[in-house]
């Protein structure tokens, strides 16, 4: 008998821009995603988009393990409180989530998340800058294309890919390197 592997589930600490983004893209993608925030408003913005949706503070370790954060498989901070957002880290990952990935403001904040433990540091406004001045130089078929990137224990694999301008419709698919010409 061939067991179903059992997917992944991903929690996500602070729902502001960056965090609503990763908890939305997440749940389109066929995940189950519970969202924490502190913020009310924010909470209830995503009631019915999320598989579960908590008003809690995620700096508190008895309120992380009310939440069962532990027996999620990813957990995403995108707090942007600094002491909130190292706090969760931490306790994340003494409550023994498997891979954390938290977003930093700067180096230095990047550089004590990893002391704490964090799996993998996401720099968002210096990631999406570099991916734009990247594309803005590019002539490579990449960038037209959505590729839907999950964080994994390994911290990526591809999970799904869609394509704009109906790429889709060719039996094949070119990917090319990005190249100045």
């Amino acid at each position: 008998m061939i067991k179903k592997q059992r997917e992944k589930q991903y929690a996500v600490f602070g729902l502001g821009r960056f965090g609503t983004s990763v908890a939305l893209t997440l749940n389109e993608l066929g995940y189950q995603v519970m969202g924490v925030d502190t913020d009310e408003d924010n909470v209830q913005r995503l009631a019915h988009e999320l598989t579960h949706v908590v008003t809690a503070d995620s700096s508190d370790e008895r309120t992380l393990r009310s939440l069962g954060a532990q027996n999620f498989d990813v957990a995403v901070v995108a707090i942007g409180d600094l002491e909130a957002n190292m706090l969760t880290t931490l306790l994340l990952k003494e409550i023994g989530v498997p891979v954390v990935v938290v977003k930093a403001i700067n180096q230095v904040h990047g550089k004590m998340l990893k002391k704490i433990g964090a799996d993998k540091i996401v720099y968002s406004e210096r990631d999406m800058g570099q991916r734009v001045a990247h594309n803005l130089i590019s002539n490579s078929i990449v960038d037209d294309l959505c590729i839907h990137m999950v964080i994994t224990s390994e911290y990526s694999q591809t999970r799904s890919l869609s394509c704009t301008n109906d790429m889709m419709t060719h039996s094949s698919m070119l990917f090319s390197t990005n190249t100045r010409s």
